[in-house]
């Protein structure tokens, strides 16, 4: 059994926007050991929250937490339950400045509880990037972008089934950048052409070619 909702407000004249996400799964699983009747429950929770703020024409904030809970418990004895525990932390800033410029950074402290040494891991994400818009209109832009500054991304997952668990640990793209230019077409105004279908000729009279 699955749930999950999304929640967004925005008030005055979207200056502040408020963004709520969440979800909840249930599982139940039945195995044996040694003839013996397992009995598994699998409980997982997620919330997130993310607070954005315009406070002047050329500076934008933002901050979000999330948390996650993986709970397992057994009715074997001799099968020890176990909880483990993701908490996330961030906050970005975006800056407009002359000359159609925007400069923009954001960090995200991940927290893990629970896991084995060897899937441990807490990384601090770092991101930013500067751009440059084009053109009258600002149709086109360049971007340079920067991900995982300090090179810590790495993630770290936990599986379970009927009498076991495994604790994972990846190593995920590290530091890299990326340059990009891009071009926003803007639709033509005004009606398109109408098809019009051809007319049957009078009696008598033959379209040319027939």
């Amino acid at each position: 059994a699955n749930a999950f909702y999304v929640f967004s407000k925005p008030w005055h004249n979207r200056k502040y926007v408020l963004n709520l996400n969440g979800f909840a799964n249930y599982n139940r699983n039945i195995s044996y050991i040694d003839s013996n009747r397992n009995i598994g429950k699998n409980f997982i929770l997620n919330q997130s929250v993310r607070f954005d703020v315009t406070i002047k024409e050329w500076l934008e904030l933002g901050v979000n937490g999330s948390y996650g809970i993986n709970s397992n418990r057994y009715s074997l004895t001799t099968v020890p339950g176990n909880t483990t525990g993701s908490y996330v932390f961030g906050g970005g800033v975006r800056f407009y400045l002359p000359s159609s410029i925007i400069l923009s950074y954001d960090a995200e402290k991940t927290i893990n509880k629970g896991f084995a040494g060897v899937a441990s891991a807490n990384p601090f994400i770092m991101n930013g990037f500067i751009e440059k818009q084009l053109f009258k209109k600002k149709s086109g832009s360049i971007k340079l972008q920067a991900f995982d500054l300090l090179n810590q991304n790495v993630s770290v997952n936990r599986t379970v089934n009927a009498n076991a668990i495994s604790d994972t640990r990846t190593n995920r793209l590290g530091r890299y950048y990326m340059l990009t230019f891009s071009f926003r077409l803007s639709k033509f105004k005004g009606q398109q052409p109408q098809m019009q279908m051809p007319t049957r000729p009078p009696e008598g009279m033959r379209l040319p070619g027939m």
